[in-house]
């Protein structure tokens, strides 16, 4: 079997509020792969570009194909928290899939559109996720909802995170069933999430989007 091999030319870009570049970063991958295979697996890539300082900001990043000179976009907005300074925050939430009825365990490892980056998966899936939680005072408590067309549809019961001894990220992780019934589109997992005495209260979000195929 023939095996093929290309480069891509990956380049992220960090743009302010005011519409200023702020970093880039760019690199030179080879991604080689068997000419007879015809599944639409992909390749995920982690490319990481610096911020000064925190604010929102809009990341937009862009892979050309030096072979047929084909190029491939996204953007997202981003909030980057003032963490050093002792913000109450949480981080982006990375998304898997689990073994269910519907994905058998070998399937939920090997299928790349149900990996961070793609974020598609089936009605029935198990889906996990995971992300930090900066600065907390105490226990944390947390919340998660699922919405769909600025809607939401239904709020997984709270739970109680107990913070780090040493005052450091604590790492949460979880699974939530998606739910047979739901329709083909695109969803938001949000999660909520508030720590330190009652008159004091901090309060944080994070939230990401995924897609039910």
């Amino acid at each position: 079997m023939a095996d093929a091999s290309r480069s891509r030319r990956p380049c992220g870009v960090v743009v302010d509020a005011a519409g200023k570049v702020v970093n880039a970063r760019n690199a030179t991958i080879s991604v080689r792969r068997d000419s007879d295979d015809a599944s639409a697996g992909g390749v995920t890539y982690s490319l990481v570009v610096p911020v000064p300082k925190p604010g929102g900001y809009q990341l937009r990043f862009a892979v050309r194909d030096t072979h047929s000179g084909a190029v491939g976009s996204a953007g997202e907005f981003v909030e980057v928290p003032d963490v050093g300074h002792g913000a109450f925050a949480l981080s982006g939430i990375l998304l898997g899939a689990g073994a269910s009825a519907t994905r058998p365990y070998g399937e939920a490892e090997s299928d790349n559109n149900a990996g961070p980056a793609v974020r598609q998966f089936s009605a029935g899936d198990q889906l996990l996720y995971t992300y930090e939680i900066y600065n907390a005072v105490g226990d944390v408590e947390v919340s998660r909802t699922v919405w769909h067309d600025g809607k939401r549809l239904f709020t997984v019961p709270p739970a109680s995170l107990q913070a780090t001894a040493d005052g450091g990220p604590l790492r949460a992780l979880g699974a939530l069933p998606l739910r047979p019934e739901l329709t083909r589109g695109d969803y938001v997992l949000q999660i909520d999430a508030q720590t330190g005495p009652l008159k004091k209260t901090s309060l944080a979000t994070t939230r990401v989007d995924f897609r039910v195929k």
